[in-house]
């Protein structure tokens, strides 16, 4: 696995161009992530709140990411600190 901060990107206006140094396999998924963010900041009615699930859920299955993986760490970090699993 790799991981590496990439460069700051300054959007100005709504008509900036400027293009965001991404590989084209992960522009679906940053779109899906950004629309999940901003229906959750809007979660007060119904509508928005199920917009943001179906984005989450579109971005975890584009990247291929296991969704019970958090919830286990979760579980193993609560066992390690002591507590039961």
């Amino acid at each position: 696995m790799v991981s590496r901060i990439p460069e700051a990107v300054y959007v100005l206006t709504q008509d900036d161009d400027t293009p965001v140094p991404l590989e084209e396999a992960y522009v679906n998924p940053l779109v899906d992530w950004m629309l999940f963010r901003a229906f959750s900041k809007d979660a007060a009615g119904g509508a928005e709140s199920g917009l943001a699930a179906q984005h989450y859920q579109s971005f975890v299955e584009q990247l291929g990411i296991k969704q019970g993986a958090d919830s286990t760490l979760s579980a193993r970090k609560k066992v390690f600190n002591g507590g039961e699993m």
